[in-house]
């Protein structure tokens, strides 16, 4: 897998994030997007054939592609940590955001996960749409 197409695709996705983030009032750094940010993500990596996973946990929501983490909200954590994220699973130095305990391979099992455990409706996991926030 090329680090240069993950990490390309990655700023894209955290260019159009921004965006968003910006349009219906959530923080600079991402935070609150983390599961939006996922699916968004996870959706490109498909187009563009790299087979990926999204992992969550009671913290946070990230993709993970092979042995490597791939997060584009990192940055609500503070400011060691990038506004995007790829880094082999075991390097994470703060495995508590980083922790696998679940994972999906459809944005929409992740989406009905979230919305039978009641996440707040602004978090729940959806893809945001290329042509009103930036083509890849």
């Amino acid at each position: 897998m090329n680090f240069l197409t993950i990490y390309n695709i990655s700023r894209k996705c955290r260019k159009r994030l921004e965006k968003y983030a910006k349009d219906f009032n959530f923080p600079d750094n991402l935070e609150e997007l983390c599961a939006i940010a996922s699916a968004t993500l996870f959706k490109e990596f498909e187009k563009h054939g790299i087979k990926s996973k999204i992992i969550l946990n009671p913290f946070h929501c990230f993709v993970k592609i092979d042995d490597k983490i791939v997060d584009i909200t990192a940055s609500q954590f503070g400011v060691q940590y990038p506004k995007i994220l790829i880094k082999k699973y075991e390097k994470v130095e703060d495995n508590l955001w980083w922790k696998e305990e679940k994972s999906f391979t459809s944005i929409k099992r992740l989406y009905n996960w979230q919305y039978i455990r009641k996440w707040p409706n602004r978090q729940l996991a959806k893809i945001i749409k290329e042509k009103s926030y930036g083509r890849i």
